[in-house]
């Protein structure tokens, strides 16, 4: 197991952050030089860039992003590796980290994709899979945007970056979007979250700002709808607490619950 930090060469200061939130837990890590937003020029490298399914052009930040997070895939790939974990550097770690990222021998054998990350925003999970030390892993089954915490098996990514060759959509989309595919990847979520960037959990202070990736919450979902007709508007009010109704049924029986993705330390395991 290794963990691989996206890091800036201009943002040394952010390898400094990560080097004392790390250390605290007694972990070590292998920078990953990020991709520069104005490095880019298509086509880019050994992967074609398809059109944005948001419907809007690509900003250079969100495929810089891509790239960098494929650099991490392919140094999992290239050093022959179980499981990595891969952070960006903008992120806090809870108090208890090194109980669940220091040995990787917990986590369930068919998961090949967990996210470690919170936005703290709802997400569908499914029924609890695993439990240890007070967290628990669930199957993830809707959009849980940021790619900021996530580990990943040696397998896995060599499927990620054979399957993201030609991407068209940003990678947090491609990596936790059930909408946009990920589903083939069976994605899991950890709660509570390990970590979570500085944006949501200091959203005023901007001190550690993403720097390699638009700031905006709709990178990976799904383009904006054609709206409605009047009509369709009025009936759609009208459906619209039965259809409540029925989504709390379906969720019951599939045994999924819709929550925010807490952020918090509890006991070490």
């Amino acid at each position: 197991m290794r963990i691989y930090v996206i890091n800036l060469d201009r943002s040394a200061d952010r390898l400094a952050w990560m080097a004392e939130a790390l250390g605290r837990h007694g972990l070590s890590f292998n920078r990953v030089r990020a991709i520069e937003p104005h490095e880019i020029s298509l086509p880019v490298g050994d992967v074609t860039v398809g059109e944005n399914r948001r419907g809007r052009p690509w900003d250079d930040a969100e495929i810089a992003c891509f790239l960098s997070h494929r650099e991490c895939w392919k140094r999992i790939v290239a050093d022959d590796l179980a499981h990595g974990i891969v952070l960006e550097d903008d992120i806090h770690l809870c108090a208890h980290a090194s109980g669940f990222l220091g040995d990787l021998s917990w986590l369930p054998y068919d998961c090949h994709l967990l996210k470690l990350e919170t936005t703290l925003r709802p997400a569908l999970i499914g029924a609890m899979r695993y439990s240890r030390g007070g967290r628990t892993v669930h199957d993830l089954r809707s959009f849980h945007f940021g790619s900021a915490g996530y580990i990943v098996s040696g397998e896995m990514a060599r499927r990620l970056l054979d399957e993201s060759a030609n991407f068209d959509v940003c990678v947090d989309g491609f990596l936790f979007n059930p909408s946009f595919g990920s589903g083939r990847f069976a994605p899991m979520q950890l709660v509570p979250a390990l970590c979570v960037q500085d944006k949501f959990l200091n959203p005023e202070s901007h001190r550690l700002a993403s720097l390699i990736r638009p700031s905006g919450r709709d990178r990976g979902s799904l383009p904006d709808k054609k709206r409605n007709t009047i009509p369709e508007r009025i009936l759609s009010e009208i459906t619209r607490p039965l259809r409540r109704v029925a989504s709390r049924v379906l969720r019951l029986l599939r045994g999924e619950k819709l929550l925010v993705i807490p952020f918090g330390a509890v006991s070490d395991p």
